[in-house]
Order: C-alpha cells, then sequence, then structure tokens
C-alpha cells in the first residue's frame, strides 16, 4: 500500500541504510503503481527519502508524483510542500510548471504555517532549478 512504501523509503533514508538498487527500483516501481492512493505526506515521505539518499531521479517516477501532487495540491500542508520540491530539486527532476503553480498557490493558502525551514527549503528548490517564483 501506498503508506507502507513510503514509509519503509523513509526510514530506509533516516537509518542511512545501505540499500540494494534492485530493492529500491521494486518500491519505486510500486509507488508509481499505486500513486492513486497516495496522499500528500506519502509523496512527500517518497521524495524526500529518494532525495535523502541520492537516488538519481526516475523520470515515470517523477512524472507521476507530480501529478499526484497537483491533483491533491488542496491537501498539501507546508511541510509537504517544502519536502516535495526540495526533495525534486535536490534529485535534479525538473519542476514542471503545473506542479510549480499548483503547489505556490497552495502555499499562498497556508502561509501562516510555514516556518522558516520550509521557506528556505522551497527557494532553495525554486532557485536551484531555475524557476521564477
Amino acid at each position: 500500500n501506498p503508506q507502507a512504501i513510503a514509509i519503509t523509503l523513509w526510514a530506509l533514508a533516516t537509518m542511512a541504510a545501505e540499500v540494494d538498487p534492485e530493492l529500491l527500483a521494486s518500491l519505486s516501481w510500486r509507488a508509481v503503481v499505486t500513486a492513486e492512493g497516495f496522499i500528500p505526506q506519502n509523496v512527500a515521505n517518497t521524495l524526500w527519502a529518494l532525495a535523502t539518499m541520492r537516488v538519481k531521479a526516475d523520470p515515470v517516477l517523477v512524472d507521476v508524483m507530480s501529478r499526484r501532487a497537483v491533483a491533491m495540491k488542496d491537501s498539501f500542508n507546508p511541510q509537504a510542500i517544502a519536502n516535495t520540491l526540495w526533495a525534486l530539486a535536490s534529485m535534479g527532476a525538473p519542476l514542471g510548471p503545473p506542479l510549480v503553480e499548483a503547489l505556490s498557490t497552495r502555499a499562498v493558502h497556508t502561509a501562516h504555517g510555514f516556518n522558516p525551514q520550509n521557506v528556505s527549503n522551497i527557494l532553495w528548490a525554486l532557485a536551484t532549478t531555475g524557476v521564477q517564483p
């Protein structure tokens, strides 16, 4: 299930475990095929974990997770917005205009909930990928 995928990846990244590339590929593929069940926290945690483990961005996973984020934009909280954008930028993935527009709009509506680290991570992600806010 999506939560199990996200939590497993998060735990592996948090432990700084040496992870078999085949396991990462399998979990990434499962994330792609179960993406419809992902909630914002699952999207953010999955991408954060992969970025933290310095996994090269898989274009299919990035596309699917980005589209899922756009579809659920109104459910994203400040930390999920910041972690999603930071993770994609950290992996060298492009931040597509629909994703940037959706999460930027959501950020405006939830601005009161951002802490300095969230703001810093978002601005870093936008600057790193060359996106104009």
